[in-house]
């Protein structure tokens, strides 16, 4: 269902149901070669899996307001996703489709107007599957914000600068193992700043 008003502004709203009959998931699993033990990680085939879900989204560009500050706007999502596969951890419990969060955010302010773009990003997600450990459990990755920022301004139609910043908040990616106490790996990637020049011939 769609609403569309004020020219360029839009409120959606959306269902979704899908009948997967199969995906790829990373097990991990004890294996002895020349008699030494090891633990391999392998990429196998799922047996199927059920995807539901809701996903809400507003864009609204501010054209109420006068002059240049009409260049503002926001678009923000949220969806659910409710998922479920035949597998079960070591608990019995149903383990969802990999890859899939359960609650996903997204928020992005902007400003265009002549030869100026800035837009800043926010988006977070719940912790998802990421595939099976050797002890039957899932492995997760934990939720996860990033905050990121972009600048373009055009000297020309053919001459663009551009300057843009990921992971500004300095968050870390973490996994673990059945239960969020269960730490595997916290990876720090730090901020990354980003200059480029762009020219159209």
């Amino acid at each position: 269902a769609e609403y569309y008003f004020g020219g360029d502004a839009l409120l959606s709203l959306g269902l979704f149901y899908k009948d997967v009959s199969t995906f790829i998931v990373q097990r991990q699993s004890p294996e002895t070669y020349g008699g030494v033990n090891y633990l391999v990680n392998r990429k196998v085939n799922g047996e199927g899996a059920e995807v539901q879900g809701v996903e809400v989204l507003l864009q609204l560009p501010f054209y109420f307001l006068p002059g240049a500050f009409g260049g503002f706007g926001v678009m923000a999502s949220y969806s659910y996703i409710d998922s479920s596969t035949p597998i079960k951890d070591v608990a019995g419990r149903t383990l969802p489709l990999p890859g899939l969060s359960e609650n996903n955010v997204n928020l992005v302010g902007y400003y265009e107007k002549g030869p100026v773009s800035v837009r800043l990003a926010y988006n977070w997600r719940d912790d998802y599957l990421i595939g099976l450990s050797a002890a039957a459990t899932g492995i997760y990755n934990s939720p996860y914000t990033d905050l990121s920022a972009t600048l373009r301004y055009d000297f020309s139609p053919n001459v663009s600068l551009g300057l843009e910043a990921n992971n500004i908040r300095d968050e870390k990616q973490r996994t673990y193992d059945g239960v969020d106490e269960a730490l595997r790996t916290n990876l720090f990637f730090g901020r990354i700043y980003k200059a480029s020049v762009s020219v159209k011939f």
